[in-house]
């Protein structure tokens, strides 16, 4: 299963966002664009940085211009970005099983133990958005939004589950699906963690 061109859909979708938000914090263009670099690819360097590796977009551009063009259609649509709004919880949701996904494969090729694994799925999908907010003086989203980063960790506790068969695409894009269905459904019916 190859996971290059979802994670790519996935990026571009969190660099939306993250230029938007910049944008409604009247942030300036090299503003706009770290916000969107850091929402987009923030949990992937914490992630390699994690493992002892070099980040992706420091061998592969295409992750740079993936972002710059996250960037001009947020400003673009400045003005009326209610239209992104639905086709943009669709790429969100890509990205955050696609990165979780990511995550948990590079985590297991490096022996991490169980914990170590569905931790690094969940920073690689969801500390980019936690940096962005923490930059914004915001409380991180991801602490109090709906059924979000727990998808995250129901997709790494099933990767565990059934290690013996991580290495089967058919059983990669099956958590790929699942993690979809969970992200979208908890949109669709507004699901949300208790709060005590």
């Amino acid at each position: 299963m190859e996971l290059y061109y979802l994670d790519l859909i996935g990026t571009l979708g969190f660099a939306i966002y993250g230029s938007y938000i910049a944008i409604k914090n009247d942030f300036d263009l090299f503003g706009i664009f770290i916000l969107s670099f850091i929402t987009a690819l923030g949990g992937g360097t914490i992630r390699d940085m994690l493992l002892n590796t070099t980040p992706i977009y420091f061998t592969d551009q295409n992750y740079i211009f993936i972002v710059l063009l996250g960037l001009f259609i947020s400003i673009i649509f400045r003005n009326n970005f209610v239209k992104l709004d639905k086709p943009l919880r669709f790429l969100d949701s890509i990205g955050l099983v696609t990165f979780t996904i990511i995550g948990l494969q590079l985590a297991n090729n490096a022996n991490f133990n169980w914990f170590g694994i569905i931790s690094i799925g969940v920073i690689s999908a969801t500390f980019g958005g936690v940096i962005r907010d923490i930059i914004i003086n915001k409380k991180p989203e991801v602490f109090q939004r709906d059924f979000y980063a727990t998808v995250s960790i129901i997709i790494g506790g099933l990767f565990i589950l059934f290690k013996s068969h991580n290495q089967d695409p058919i059983f990669i894009l099956g958590l790929l699906v699942l993690g979809l269905l969970l992200r979208l459904s908890a949109i669709y019916f507004n699901l949300k963690l208790w709060k005590p």
